[in-house]
């Protein structure tokens, strides 16, 4: 009978712990979106909200800070789709002919975790 006293309390105990946990922090899912233009290079653009620091566009780079050469744009969506993104949209810039294709843009979302605090 204590025995089933302890365990019974320890689990009330443990419990009240958890749930008061549980309210302070809460993990919800969002989604990350980004923007991809390929333009016949063998780099791709892209736009993910922030802004960039001086001229120029920003490049799909590796850890070094070097722009990704990729050899199609088949071969930038494999890449991201390895890193955990998918396509969401894609449509095609052309030029006033209606013939030359300027760039080819893709809408591409990522699922990621978002800590939020909760206020009591």
């Amino acid at each position: 009978m204590k025995k089933l006293f302890f365990y019974l309390t320890i689990s009330v105990v443990f419990s009240t712990f958890v749930f008061a946990q549980s309210n302070q922090k809460l993990l919800t899912k969002k989604f990350q979106y980004c923007e991809l233009k390929y333009t016949n290079g063998r780099y791709m653009e892209y736009d993910n909200g922030v802004r960039k620091k001086g001229w120029g566009a920003n490049y799909l780079s590796d850890i070094n800070g070097r722009p990704l050469k990729f050899e199609t744009s088949v071969d930038a969506l494999n890449y991201m789709g390895e890193t955990g993104w998918e396509l969401v949209q894609m449509y095609v810039e052309k030029t006033g002919d209606a013939v030359s294709v300027v760039a080819t843009h893709y809408m591409m979302k990522k699922e990621i975790l978002v800590e939020e605090r909760i206020i009591k």
